[in-house]
C-alpha cells in the first residue's frame, strides 16, 4: 500500500473536486467525448420543455407525446391539471447530521407522504427519491418505514427486511443515481440556507449535478425545498423560472389535501379555494404568469375550500334558495308598495268626503242667514 501522500491527496481534490465522473471526462476533452442532444425520449414533454428552456435555449426537442406518459397525469391530484411537475416549499432549516452531511426532517416527511399516497393510488408505481445529502437518504428511509413501507432501496442495495414480491421505492444520492431514471422522481433539496459565498459553486449549486437530478423523470417529478434558498442558485433559478408559466409553487397543505382526498374546485386547470383564488399556492414565487387570473394569493385555510359533489350541490341549493329569499322579498315589498297606495288612497277619499261634508255645513249656514234676513223684512 503506497504511503499516505498530502500532495497526491491534494491533487485528487483539485482535479475531481466533488464533480462527477462524467463532468470530469468533459473536462478534459469534451470535444471528442460528447455530442449535444438534440431530441429526449425520456420525459413528459412538458417536463422536457421546461429543461430545455431552463438549460438548453429551448434547442432540446421532445420524441414523447403526454398522451405516452399519463401514468401521474391521470391519476394524482396535480396542482394544475395535464402539468406532471409539483414544487413545494418547505422552508424549514436543514440540519447537520452524520459527519458533514446535511438532514431536513421536514423535507424527508414530506417526501414520505408523497411516496405514501403514491403507492396507495397505484401500488406498482416506480418511485425513485433523490436526494443530495447522504444523511438525507437514511431520513427518507427511516419516515418510509414509519410509515409501514419496507420494500426500499438504498443506492442501488436492496434492504434486507424487502417483503417477497413487494416493489422496491429506489432512495438515492444523486451521485449514485446518475445514468438512470423512474416513473414518479421525487427531488429532496435539504439545504435551507448558505453562508457561501460561491453559491452555484456548492453542492447543491453545481450545475452538471442538478441538471442530472431535474431530469430523471419519466412519468411526473416532485421538487422540495426551500424555493427562497434555491433561487439564490443560477441553476436552480432558471430552473423556476421555466417552470412558473406553467404551475405554482405549493406549500405543505397540498399533501394534506392529497392525504385527504380533497379535490377542490377548479377554474380552468388551477385549483381553486373558496374564494376562487389558486389553492396551496406559497406566498413565495419566483414568477406570476400563471397568476394572470388573480390579483393577490390566496388566505382561504384547507378547511375552507369548497370541495367535492356534494359541497357544489350544498352551494347550488344555497344559491336558489337566495334566489327565492329575494323573489318572495319581491313579493312582499311589492304587497307592502300596494297595501301603502291603498291606505293613501283611502286617506285622500276620506279627506275629500270630510271638504264635501264641511262645504255642505257652509252652504246650510248661508241658507240660515238668508231665511233670517227674509223673516226681519
Amino acid at each position: 500500500m503506497e504511503p499516505y501522500n498530502p500532495r497526491m491527496c491534494q491533487w485528487a481534490e483539485e482535479l475531481c473536486g466533488s464533480d462527477s465522473a462524467m463532468q470530469r471526462v468533459f473536462a478534459n476533452g469534451r470535444d471528442m467525448a460528447s455530442v449535444e442532444l438534440e431530441i429526449t425520449y425520456r420525459a413528459h414533454p412538458i417536463l422536457g420543455s421546461i429543461i430545455s428552456k431552463a438549460f438548453y435555449e429551448d434547442r432540446l426537442k421532445s420524441g414523447i407525446l403526454a398522451e405516452q406518459r399519463t401514468l401521474i397525469t391521470e391519476i394524482v391530484e396535480l396542482p394544475v391539471a395535464g402539468v406532471p411537475l409539483i414544487m413545494m416549499q418547505v422552508d424549514d432549516e436543514h440540519q447537520t447530521g452524520s459527519g458533514f452531511s446535511l438532514i431536513n426532517p421536514a423535507q424527508e416527511q414530506m417526501a414520505a407522504r408523497m411516496v405514501k399516497k403514491l403507492l396507495e393510488l397505484k401500488k406498482d408505481m416506480k418511485i425513485s427519491v433523490i436526494c443530495f445529502y447522504k444523511s438525507a437518504v437514511m431520513g427518507v428511509a427511516e419516515e418510509l418505514t414509519k410509515r409501514k413501507i419496507t420494500s426500499i432501496t438504498v443506492n442501488a442495495v436492496m434492504d434486507p427486511v424487502k417483503k417477497e414480491g413487494g416493489k422496491s421505492v429506489e432512495i438515492s444520492t444523486i451521485d449514485a443515481y446518475q445514468g438512470r431514471e423512474d416513473d414518479m422522481i421525487i427531488i429532496v433539496s435539504t439545504r435551507s440556507n448558505d453562508r457561501s459565498e460561491d453559491l452555484d459553486g456548492s453542492h447543491l449549486g453545481k450545475r452538471g449535478r442538478t441538471v442530472v437530478a431535474l431530469s430523471r423523470a419519466k412519468q411526473g417529478m416532485m421538487v422540495i425545498g426551500n424555493m427562497v434558498y434555491l433561487a439564490s442558485l443560477t441553476t436552480w433559478r432558471k430552473y423556476q423560472q421555466a417552470s412558473a408559466a406553467h404551475m405554482p409553487i405549493v406549500d405543505k397543505r397540498y399533501i394534506e389535501a392529497l392525504e385527504q382526498d380533497m379535490a377542490p374546485t377548479r377554474k380552468g386547470s388551477i385549483w381553486v379555494d373558496g374564494d376562487g383564488k389558486p389553492a396551496f399556492a406559497s406566498a413565495f414565487q419566483v414568477k406570476k404568469k400563471w397568476l394572470q387570473e388573480w390579483v393577490e394569493l390566496p388566505t382561504t385555510a384547507i378547511k375552507k375550500l369548497k370541495i367535492g359533489e356534494e359541497e357544489k350541490e350544498e352551494s347550488e341549493e344555497e344559491e336558489k334558495e337566495g334566489e327565492e329569499e329575494k323573489e318572495k322579498e319581491k313579493e312582499e315589498g311589492k304587497e307592502e308598495e300596494e297595501k301603502e297606495k291603498e291606505e293613501v288612497e283611502e286617506e285622500e277619499e276620506e279627506e275629500g268626503e270630510e271638504e264635501e261634508g264641511e262645504k255642505k255645513e257652509v252652504e246650510g249656514l248661508g241658507d240660515d242667514v238668508h231665511s233670517e234676513a227674509m223673516e226681519v223684512d
